[in-house]
């Protein structure tokens, strides 16, 4: 769902003037980085034109970028006002995404609307099925889950595309 590129209406889900895309120079994953997709996470607008209101909750990143994101969310006492990186999110590490890129990577918010799940007719969690055998002695089980993914909205996600 996250590689390549997602398609909502026909068009782009990850783009700048949807405030869902960041890229050049400053994409990179640093604190201006983590700050500038927190800005385009603030100025996502609903499709009436109102602020959503996000807050900042997951990044998640490549395996190639796992120790700058932690280092970069770390809770360390800054000696200088300047070091401090004031958001509180939580490092999602994908490795699947290594093998599109190694610099990109995803701001979430935690309550967002983009990326929904769902199961066929509400069955939540696997689905068992039991055969007990007649002609032989001996239990089938059978086990199955119906679950689907799609995005439904541009809202709650910045992709940034690293430098």
């Amino acid at each position: 769902m996250l590689v390549g590129t997602p398609q909502l209406d026909g068009a782009d889900l990850f783009a700048t003037g949807k405030n869902t895309l960041i890229t050049g120079g400053g994409s990179a994953l640093a604190a201006a980085g983590l700050a500038a997709a927190v800005k385009a996470l603030r100025l996502q607008k609903e499709t009436g034109g109102g602020f959503t209101n996000q807050e900042p909750k997951y990044l998640i990143v490549p395996a190639a970028l796992e120790t700058i994101a932690r280092q970069l969310v770390a809770m360390i006492t800054p000696a200088v006002v300047t070091n401090v990186q004031p958001y509180s999110v939580q490092v999602v590490v994908e490795p699947r995404l290594d093998a599109t890129s190694t610099t990109a990577w995803f701001l979430v918010a935690d309550n967002q609307a983009a990326l929904e799940f769902g199961y066929l007719d509400g069955a939540q969690g696997p689905q068992i099925t039991e055969d007990w055998g007649f002609e032989v002695d001996g239990l089938r089980i059978k086990c199955r889950l119906d679950f689907g993914a799609g995005w439904v909205s541009p809202l709650g996600w910045v992709k940034s595309a690293g430098a």
